[in-house]
Parts: structure tokens; sequence; C-alpha cells
């Protein structure tokens, strides 16, 4: 269920993440998803002609508690974690796992983000999808504008042996185009540059997911 105010920057469940988005929702166009399947709120965000979360997804499956047989986790297992990073998703998961309404966003659509993002004058993409808190420092580079209201945090990524990686510095992003049976590509923002760069990583490897909204 979407509505089209910004009562989601009330409910968001990291306090800091919460004020920051308080803070931006008189310069950007919020609204609110609600998930049917387990009541969570999630802010939205218009960009363009497109809409986008403005939070990372936290939906885990009906009794599912993450751990190596599952296909969710939380950075660190450490469950407070999900309220400001969502959780990190395999590939295959990340498929599966959007709300009614909504999907995973392919790589030409994260084409036209960054496109848009462009016409508009961001000449790096990546600080404007940032949020300007959160990320850590790294040679003078200042953390990101989110001049789009995106509100990207560095949730890191978990490689499939289990060692979770980049929290704090690196925001990794299912798109839904693979590579063969092995791999799937994702977008990746960082904390030394403000490009959007995209590379393929093992299906078996876990990230975040934005959800953008059914056309």
């Amino acid at each position: 269920m979407l509505t089209d105010d910004c009562s989601s920057t009330r409910n968001v469940k990291d306090s800091e993440l919460g004020s920051y988005l308080m803070k931006n929702a008189t310069k950007f166009e919020y609204g609110t998803l609600v998930d049917d399947r387990d009541g969570e709120i999630y802010c939205t965000v218009r960009i363009g002609n497109q809409m986008w979360m403005a939070e990372n997804l936290r939906y885990v499956s009906v009794g599912g508690v993450a751990d190596d047989d599952k296909d969710s986790f939380v950075y660190g297992e450490v469950e407070s974690n999900v309220d400001r990073y969502g959780r990190l998703y395999t590939w295959d998961a990340a498929l599966k796992v959007a709300p009614e309404g909504w999907h995973l966003p392919s790589d030409e659509e994260w084409g036209v983000l960054c496109d848009y993002l462009a016409s508009m004058g961001d000449e790096l993409p990546g600080n404007a999808l940032k949020a300007s808190s959160f990320w850590e420092e790294k040679y003078g580079v200042s953390m990101g504008t989110d001049s789009s209201g995106f509100a990207a945090v560095p949730a890191g990524g978990r490689y499939s042996m289990g060692y979770f990686h980049d929290a704090n510095r690196h925001a990794y992003f299912w798109t839904s185009d693979s590579e063969g049976r092995e791999y799937a590509k994702y977008r990746c923002l960082c904390c030394r540059g403000g490009q959007v760069s995209c590379d393929y990583s093992y299906r078996s490897d876990a990230f975040s997911v934005r959800c953008v909204r059914d056309i």
C-alpha cells in the first residue's frame, strides 16, 4: 500500500535515520509504503518518473531467522543493524522479495536514475544518491549530498562463505540482471568517490535491495 505523504519519516525504526529523513521531508516528494506482508513501513521518494524506496528492504519470510541456511542476513548478525541498513539478500532471494506492486530494478532502470540525476546537473550521481550522514569519510572526500532524496546508507555486504564486509564504506544494491548461472550484476556506491559503479558478484553473496515501483 502506497500513500502520498511523508508520514513514514516518523516511523523509521532507526532514530538517527528517521531524524535525517524527517529533516529532508520538505525538500523531496516522499511517500509511504506499507508492506502488507509484515506491516513494515518504508519511506519512498519520486526521482524523475520513477518511484523508489528511500530505505533498504527489511522483509523476512515467515518464520525466517537469518543463518547460514537462509537467504537473507543482518549485517554482522547484530539484529539492531537491520533498522538502519535493512537486510542483505542473496540474488535469488532479491528477485522474489519485493512487496506487491514493486520489483527489483534492472541495471537499465538504475541507468535511467543516474541519467536523470545527470540531466539535473549532478555530475556525480553517486553523491546525489548517498545520504549526507552515516558514511565514513576517506581521504578528505565528503559524504554524499543526497540531492535526490534516495538516502543510500553504507550497509556493506556478505560473502557466501559468511564474511561480512564494508559497512560504513560501501552500499551494494542488486539489480535483476544475471550472467549465467553463477553471477548477477550489482550497483555500488563508495565512500571514496561519487560514481555509481557496476560489477558482477556471485549470486550467493548478499547485498541490499532497493525496490522501484511497477509502472
